[in-house]
């Protein structure tokens, strides 16, 4: 047992959170791919749930869905998530910096764009709750190599 999460090699840890479509015109290759953002309606909503599996220890997975559309996964390192909570980090497709009370997460791909923003504290929480499952420095304990390779084959 670990804190209060009892921990097996299936578990796996979850956060449902909503995010805010916004504008980011700092960001470079700035476009309004995901939606009409206008100041004077509501901001768009974009739901996520994040999922961090302690057989996959280095890796975030994130389902993002938005209105009627189905649901599109990410893959991210959750070293992103920790550092991005205090400091801008990452320099692929995925990048997370702190703005106030809110975290900022970008995704960059060939066909678009999007400048998400979530409540700091959510993240945190869902940050505080993978480390504590999987401490840093012993993922290889959850991390089984020989069973991954024969998956592939």
């Amino acid at each position: 047992m670990n804190g209060q999460y009892p921990l097996t090699h299936s578990d796996t840890l979850r956060a449902r959170i909503d995010l805010t479509l916004t504008e980011d015109l700092d960001s470079p290759g700035y476009r309004r791919d995901l939606a009409s953002v206008d100041d004077e309606l509501p901001p768009e909503v974009v739901h996520a749930v994040l999922n961090y599996r302690m057989l996959d220890p280095y890796a975030i997975g994130i389902t993002f869905s938005y209105g009627d559309c189905p649901g599109v996964d990410w893959v991210c390192a959750r070293d992103l998530f920790r550092g991005g909570l205090t400091e801008p980090t990452g320099s692929g497709d995925v990048r997370i910096r702190p703005a106030g009370d809110r975290i900022v997460i970008e995704l960059l791909s060939p066909t678009g764009y999007a400048s998400l923003s979530a409540d700091r504290g959510e993240i945190a929480d869902f940050v505080d709750r993978m480390y504590r499952a999987v401490p840093d420095g012993s993922e290889n304990a959850w991390f089984f190599l020989d069973q991954e390779l024969q998956l592939l084959s």
